[in-house]
């Protein structure tokens, strides 16, 4: 396009604006991508991949995060890595924006018959009789049912939300 319009300068500022925008969003959308499904996860596995995520939540927010990791004897699935990373992603999202939480504490245990994952904070939490849930938390039980688990959540205003995630063994 940039040669079609040369010698007409108004037109090819334009399109190097154009460009220069094309080559943001693009770059913005790789960030986007690699949040989603960093290639540590492919990479080293899930609880480096979750490591990684704290660190970057503690750099960009005020939030104290405090984990207890204990990594399975044999990797997880793929599609059960990705998950429990993007239920931990999503807990800690609503937690930060919904829940204004200063603390949030993410436990991950493999056991004999099951995982076990719970996230927790200190935040605002709400009432879950009066209000629905948003599609945060619709996303995390539908992630957890996507890998055979069983999804609990519990919050009361002004005493945080607790999620608990337990995946049968066979699914993991």
């Amino acid at each position: 396009l940039k040669r079609k319009v040369a010698g007409q300068e108004t037109i090819t500022d334009a399109v190097c604006n154009i460009e220069s925008e094309l080559q943001d969003i693009i770059a913005e959308v790789r960030a986007l991508s690699r949040r989603l499904r960093p290639s540590i996860l492919d990479d080293f596995g899930l609880i480096p991949a979750l490591e990684q995520l704290f660190e970057q939540y503690q750099k960009s927010t005020e939030v104290e995060l405090r984990s207890q990791l204990i990594e399975p004897s044999n990797r997880y699935s793929s599609k059960t890595e990705v998950a429990i990373y993007r239920i931990v992603q999503e807990a800690i999202n609503n937690a930060v924006r919904h829940g204004k939480s200063s603390v949030i504490w993410v436990q991950l245990a493999a056991k004999k018959t099951n995982t076990e994952l719970l996230i927790r904070d200190n935040g605002e939490g709400f009432d879950t009789i009066t209000k629905k849930p948003g599609h945060g938390l619709k996303n995390i039980r539908e992630r957890t049912e996507s890998i055979g688990g069983q999804y609990e959540m519990n919050s009361q205003e002004g005493k945080g939300t607790q999620i608990k995630v337990v995946i049968p063994s066979s699914y993991v």
